[in-house]
């Protein structure tokens, strides 16, 4: 541990033995030292190019921060020997997991950028799953979501203990990651569950949205009808129809006629009702036909941003099917 601490970069096969230490050492019964030694080799570093930004500005685009290993070798660790070390140690495997996602946050945040907790995560770890970029920060999310769902399989009980240390660290993945915990386990937090989905914190959250309306789509059959109508109402507030042809002249000098503001309003509240539409009470459900019929149905409500497909290059002549 003493001689990687020193180390900049470690290459080669270096970082599988490292890893493979890991696990063995946990196999083993030592927890403890895989612990430490899994805490220093995994650590999260400051980008070393982040010296040459400008320091004197505060809103300067910050850097990605690294690991003493590749990208590849840090998720190859991650997949192959967390597991059992997560099997072996519980949830202080998860915390060190947490802690290192937390500092990864951290170091992707500008200067400017430290007070409250929003990482606009939501844009770069839509899933909470192992994102295209491959980075340290993308691959740790999706670590301590698995490490979860680990223990949670193993110990459904302790999920209220789980989701609520998870809450307990300062970025708003870690709440996503929570709601997605009480998703993937529901037995035992069913109370849990409700309280996280009647606060109105939680549904107004922008970065929350997805985990926040999957995992009421799950769940909504089981709130009670009070429970039910007080999500429905937020849904069902929306700026009146002067305050959308307001917004939208003042957006781009736009101006929109009574019927084009009705429109608009009706496709806001499709767009949140629209994963909701199977668990909806007949009435809403009613209302909601009704509004698709007018306008049209939502794709991709579940996002707060739609997906977004981007090809570049030059079109092949053969499709895939033809390959």
């Amino acid at each position: 541990a003493a001689w990687v601490e020193q180390q900049r970069h470690i290459f080669a096969l270096l970082p599988e033995k490292l890893g493979a230490a890991i696990s063995h050492l946990a196999r083993g019964g030592h927890v403890d030292a895989a612990l430490d030694f899994a805490r220093c080799v995994l650590a999260v570093l400051p980008n070393p190019r982040a010296a040459e930004r400008d320091q004197d500005n505060p809103w300067a685009l910050p850097l990605d921060p690294v690991a003493r290993v590749e990208a590849w070798d840090y998720e190859q660790i991650l997949d192959k020997d967390i597991p059992v070390l997560v099997s072996a140690a519980g949830e202080p495997a998860l915390t060190l997991l947490c802690d290192l996602l937390q500092t990864a946050v951290s170091h992707s945040r500008g200067l400017g950028e430290q007070e409250g907790g929003e990482d606009y995560s939501y844009l770069w770890s839509r899933d909470l799953d192992d994102g295209p970029e491959r980075e340290v920060k993308d691959l740790l999310v999706s670590a301590v979501r698995k490490a979860s769902e680990q223990l949670a399989s193993q110990d459904a009980g302790s999920v209220p203990e789980f989701v609520k240390a998870l809450e307990d660290y300062r970025w708003s993945v870690f709440r996503r990651l929570a709601l997605h915990l009480l998703r993937f386990s529901p037995t035992a937090a069913g109370d849990l569950i409700a309280e996280r989905l009647t606060n109105r914190d939680n549904y107004e959250d922008t970065g929350l949205w997805h985990e926040y309306i999957l995992l009421a789509s799950d769940y909504f059959n089981h709130l009670t009808d009070q429970q039910q109508e007080l999500i429905l109402g937020w849904i069902d507030e929306s700026p009146s129809v002067e305050e959308v042809k307001e917004q939208r002249e003042s957006l781009d000098g736009t101006l929109l006629t009574d019927e084009q503001a009705i429109e608009i309003v009706k496709y806001r509240k499709l767009r949140r009702l629209a994963p909701l539409r199977d668990v909806l009470p007949p009435a809403w459900r009613e209302r909601y036909d009704e509004w698709v019929r007018e306008t049209e149905e939502p794709e991709h409500a579940e996002y707060i941003t739609p997906p977004i497909q981007v090809r570049w290059g030059v079109e092949s002549p053969q499709t895939t099917e033809d390959l």
